[in-house]
This record gives structure tokens, sequence and C-alpha cells, in this order.
């Protein structure tokens, strides 16, 4: 499924609870500092928790890097996922990492680096990425209690002693 609203209800396939999903995602979060080698140049994240028929309750994780420190998104990604599948979830999660299945027919799928410039990347960024994670027509399963959460985000620690950065010389033409 693509995230689109379910036409029908159909039986739910419960692959693994909610509090499950749950408490993977704080684990994998809380151990962000402590995995420098994956982590080191993360500006900030956003998650949501999802349940579909076909896959259970699953986690959707956007993690935004440094792109002038990160020479090789597609194979970070894929160390990202290979941690979360053996080490978070000792061997019961899974994960898709999209920036290896890109191709020019779907290019909102797996930006990679987006350049300030890149008008066309943030635009798929801002309409087609972070729009799926902040939709509010998913079918979820479970009755609110309190520390229930479907969807959040974060910023990581930025040090400001030393600046801004470096002016930008030419302006961006475009949305966003």
């Amino acid at each position: 499924m693509g995230g689109e609203d379910l036409p029908e209800p159909e039986p739910l396939r419960v692959l693994v609870p909610f509090e499950v999903v749950q408490s993977d995602r704080q684990r994998m979060f809380a151990n962000m500092k402590g995995k420098p080698s994956l982590f080191k140049h993360l500006v900030g994240y956003v998650w949501r928790i999802e349940c579909t028929p076909q896959a259970g309750y699953h986690l959707h994780v956007a993690l935004f890097f440094h792109g002038s420190w990160v020479d090789d998104s597609s194979n970070l990604a894929q160390r990202i996922g290979e941690y979360w599948r053996d080490s978070i979830t000792p061997g019961r999660g899974r994960f898709q990492n999209v920036n290896r299945a890109w191709n020019k027919d779907s290019p909102h799928y797996g930006l990679g680096t987006i350049n300030h410039f890149d008008v066309t990347k943030r635009a798929n960024l801002s309409e087609k990425v972070l729009k799926y994670l902040c939709k509010d027509t998913q079918l979820v399963q479970v009755l609110p209690y309190a520390g229930c959460n479907l969807f959040g985000s974060s910023f990581a620690h930025r040090d400001n002693s030393k600046g801004r950065g470096r002016p930008r010389t030419k302006g961006v033409i475009g949305p966003i």
C-alpha cells in the first residue's frame, strides 16, 4: 500500500504489537548519541508509526544529515537499516532503504543529498516525503493513552558558536 485510505476495513494481521514498535522506536532514538559511526552528522528526523493489514504496525523515518559531511547517503541509510534490523529489533525487524530505490521514473523516492538551490528535490521533500509522513488518513488501531505517540520530530543539538556558516551568493528560485 502506498499510504492511501483503505476502501473498506480489512482484517488486521498484527506482526508486531504497537507497544513493541513504540519501544523499538524509543530505543533507536535513545541510542543515536552512542552510535557516532552512524549518527554523527545527524541534523534531525521525522517519524511516524502506521498500521496496514499487510504489514501490521510499522515505523517510517526520514533522517536528515549534514550534506557536506555525508558523501554516500545510500550506504549510510543501508547501515542504519541494518543496525535497526540486527541491533534494535534483534532480527525481527525489517527496513527499506528508499535511497537505493531511486530512479529517474520516480525521482521523489529516495532523495539523497539535497542542495540548497535544488528546487525540484526540495519540492519533492516537501510535497511527497514529508506530506506522506504527516498525512492524517492512516489507519491506526490503538486507543490513545498517555505516551502513545504516533508521530514526532526532533532536531539534533547544533553548535552555534561558529556562526551561521558561509553566506549564500545566489538566491533560490521556485517553491520553498
